[in-house]
């Protein structure tokens, strides 16, 4: 119905503004209900369009709408570079968070640990709508760090910090285990156990985060040929 209402604004009022934002939003749609092959030809429209608006609202809008259509495409290089272009453009704090947070999950996806820890480390400083995103962006900046590229010790005291933070009591559990893995990246395989049981003993509600936590010591202790606890581990994971 939406669509049909979108497609009805387009090609009945031919003012440029009118007609556009119809049209931009039959991508955001076709996107939503995964009808692909109907976006690409809009797309190429709004691109090659003369009038189309040149302000800054219209080309935030469509250099989103054709991120969106790469990323659910899975094409992940031209989605990054329309993002970044809609980050450029954005004044607004909040969406640009958001941007900013989707474009390091794109860069993870592609590999590249340094710029998608980067990205994150930028949206606490955008302060996004919801305090989910500001926590996942800094353990994912933490997570993806090279410990070899210095100064590891600063994300290591803002783990903590945020530890003793009340707002993170629900989320201690996923602190703890990234502070294991970055002990176990440092080979100091005593305090990633350590931390691993912290994580374990943390967990509440978040049974998937449990699980992963056992995971991970069932396969330290089978690397270290410590079967018994390695076996004993694996099944609490089953569990």
């Amino acid at each position: 119905s939406a669509l049909e209402a979108f497609e009805y604004v387009s090609k009945k009022y031919p003012k440029p503004e009118a007609k556009y934002t119809g049209m931009l939003w039959m991508v955001r749609t076709n996107n939503e209900i995964g009808s692909y092959s109907q976006s690409e030809p809009i797309l190429d429209q709004l691109r090659t369009a003369k009038d189309f608006p040149q302000d800054r609202t219209f080309q935030q809008d469509l250099a989103a709408v054709t991120a969106d259509y790469y990323i659910k495409t899975a094409d992940y290089d031209p989605a990054i570079k329309n993002l970044t272009k809609a980050i450029t453009l954005t004044k607004n704090h909040k969406v640009k968070a958001r941007f900013t947070f989707v474009l390091a999950q794109l860069y993870e996806k592609e590999g590249d640990a340094k710029k998608a820890s980067m990205y994150y480390g930028m949206v606490p400083k955008l302060h996004p709508r919801s305090y989910d995103m500001e926590f996942n962006a800094r353990i994912n900046r933490a997570r993806l760090y090279d410990v070899d590229a210095g100064n590891i010790a600063a994300i290591k005291k803002e783990l903590h910090k945020m530890l003793r933070d009340d707002k993170n009591s629900e989320y201690k559990d996923q602190i703890y285990y990234v502070l294991a893995d970055i002990s176990y990246r440092e080979k100091n395989v005593p305090d990633a156990l350590a931390f691993l049981e912290q994580s374990v003993r943390t967990s509440t509600i978040n049974t998937t985060q449990k699980a992963l936590s056992y995971l991970r010591r069932a396969d330290i202790y089978f690397d270290q040929v410590n079967y018994p606890a390695a076996e004993a581990n694996y099944d609490s994971t089953m569990s």
